[in-house]
C-alpha cells in the first residue's frame, strides 16, 4: 500500500513565514531592540510580506496559513493557561478571617477587586468612546479593553528579578486573575450575543465540570505506579510522551469546545493549560521549556504574522476626522482602566511602584486581538475598530513595559 503523498502544494508562503520568525529575533538582538517584544515586529513584518510578497496567493496556500495562524493562537491561550501556577493562585486563598490589612496583602483578593474596578472604568470608558464613534455593544467593547497580557508581564519581571518577589506576585496574580476572568467573561458574552439565553449555555459550564473530572482522574492515575514507571520510560528521545500528551489534551478540549459553538474553542485551549499547569507541579519547568520550543519556534509566529498579513488600515478610514481623537482616547482610556484599580497596591508597595505596576498589566496582546477578532465576526465590533485595536496592542506591548522598567 502507498502513502498518498502530494508535493503540489506551494512551499513559499511558508518560507516567507518561517523566514519572518527567524529574522525578527535576529534584528531585534542585532540592532539592541530586546525590550521590544518580537510579536511586535512580527506583525509589523507580516503586514509588509502581505503587500509585497503574498499577492499572488492562491487559496489553499492561504488556507495552509489560517489553519497553522489558528494552531498558533490556541497554541498560545494554551501556553497562556500552562503559564499560570495554580499552586501560587490556591496558596493566595484566605484562611484566616479578613482585615482590610490582610486583605491588601492576599494577591488574589487584591487582583478579583482591581479587576472588578477595571471593569466598571471599562464600561464608563466605553460608554464615553460611543459619544465619538460608533461602538455597536459597549458590554464587549468592555471586554475587550479590560484585557491584559501574562505573555507580556511575566518575561519583564523575569528580566528585572523580581518575579520571586512579594510586589511581583502580586502582579503576576493579578494578570493572571485578569486573563482566566476576561476570557471566561467574553467566551458567555459571545456565545449569548450569537445564540440568546440558550439551553446550550449549560455546556460551557459542563466544560469547567469536565476540567475538574479530568483534574481528579489524571492526579489519580499519574500516583499508579505502572503510569508513572511508563511516564518516566517514554519521557524522553523519541516517545516524549508527556509533549504528545499535552497535544492530546489540548485537542480534546478543542474538539469538545468546537460542538458547543466557535466561541466557546478559545476557553478550551484555554483550559487544556490550566489543567496541565495544576498537574505539573515540579515538572512545570522543565515542560514549559519543551513546549514553548514548539510553540514560540514554530506555531505561534505564523499567528502573529497573519495577525499583520490581515490588517487593514483602509478599515481605519471609517472613523473619517474623528480617527484621531478616537485612538488618543483609546490609548488612555486603556491605561486608566488598569493603572486607576492599581492603587489599591499604594499601601504596601508606595505610589510609585503602585502606578509602574499598574502600566505594566496595561500590556494587551493575543487575547485582544482575539476578543476584536471574535467580535469582528459577530458583528459587534466594526473592521475599524478591529484595526484600532491590532494598533493598540502593538502600542501597549511597546509602551507598558518602558514605562514600567
Amino acid at each position: 500500500m502507498l502513502i498518498n503523498i502530494s508535493f503540489h502544494y506551494d512551499f513559499f508562503p511558508l518560507l516567507i513565514v518561517a523566514s519572518i520568525a527567524w529574522l525578527t529575533p535576529i534584528l531585534l538582538s542585532v540592532f539592541k531592540l530586546k525590550k521590544i517584544p518580537t510579536v511586535i515586529i512580527e506583525i509589523i513584518l507580516g503586514f509588509i510580506a502581505a503587500k509585497f510578497l503574498f499577492g499572488n496567493l492562491d487559496e489553499t496556500s492561504f488556507l495552509i496559513l489560517d489553519f497553522l495562524a489558528l494552531f498558533g493562537f490556541l497554541f498560545l491561550m494554551f501556553l497562556s493557561g500552562l503559564e499560570i501556577d495554580v499552586d501560587q493562585i490556591m496558596a493566595s486563598l484566605p484562611h484566616r478571617r479578613l482585615t482590610i490589612s490582610r486583605f491588601l496583602k492576599n494577591p488574589l483578593l487584591v487582583g478579583l477587586t482591581q479587576f472588578a474596578i477595571a471593569i466598571l472604568l471599562s464600561c464608563l470608558a466605553a460608554y464615553a468612546l460611543a459619544q465619538i464613534i460608533d461602538i455597536p455593544n459597549i458590554w464587549y467593547f468592555s471586554l475587550i479593553m479590560v484585557t491584559t497580557s501574562v505573555a507580556i508581564v511575566l518575561p519583564v519581571l523575569k528580566d528585572r528579578g523580581e518575579i520571586g518577589s512579594r510586589f511581583g506576585q502580586m502582579i503576576i496574580i493579578a494578570a493572571a486573575v485578569a486573563d482566566i476572568l476576561s476570557i471566561i467573561l467574553f467566551t458567555f458574552t459571545a456565545f449569548i450575543i450569537k445564540n440568546g439565553f440558550h439551553y446550550k449555555l449549560l455546556y460551557i459550564v459542563a466544560l469547567f465540570i469536565l476540567f475538574f473530572i479530568f483534574y481528579r482522574l489524571i492526579n489519580k492515575l499519574k500516583d499508579i505506579p505502572i503510569f508513572k514507571k511508563l511516564s518516566y520510560q517514554l519521557s524522553q528521545a523519541a516517545s516524549q510522551i508527556r509533549i504528545r500528551g499535552a497535544i492530546l489534551t489540548i485537542l480534546i478540549f478543542v474538539v469538545i469546545s468546537q460542538y458547543i459553538g466557535k466561541e466557546v474553542v478559545l476557553l478550551g485551549a484555554f483550559l487544556s493549560g490550566l489543567l496541565l499547569s495544576s498537574m505539573l507541579h515540579r515538572e512545570r519547568s522543565l515542560m514549559l521549556i519543551k513546549l514553548d520550543g514548539m510553540g514560540f519556534g514554530f506555531f505561534i509566529p505564523f499567528f502573529f504574522i497573519m495577525v499583520g498579513a490581515n490588517f487593514d488600515p483602509r478599515a481605519l478610514t471609517e472613523f473619517d476626522e474623528s480617527l484621531i481623537g478616537f485612538l488618543i482616547l483609546l490609548l488612555v482610556s486603556l491605561f486608566a482602566i488598569k493603572v486607576i484599580p492599581s492603587l489599591l497596591w499604594q499601601r504596601l508597595f508606595g505610589i510609585k511602584k503602585a502606578i509602574s505596576g499598574g502600566f505594566l498589566i496595561s500590556s494587551r496582546l493575543s487575547l485582544i486581538i482575539a476578543a476584536a477578532a471574535i467580535g469582528l465576526e459577530l458583528g459587534v465590533i466594526t473592521t475599524g475598530i478591529n484595526s484600532s485595536i491590532i494598533i493598540m496592542a502593538v502600542i501597549t506591548c511597546f509602551i507598558s513595559p518602558i514605562i514600567y522598567n
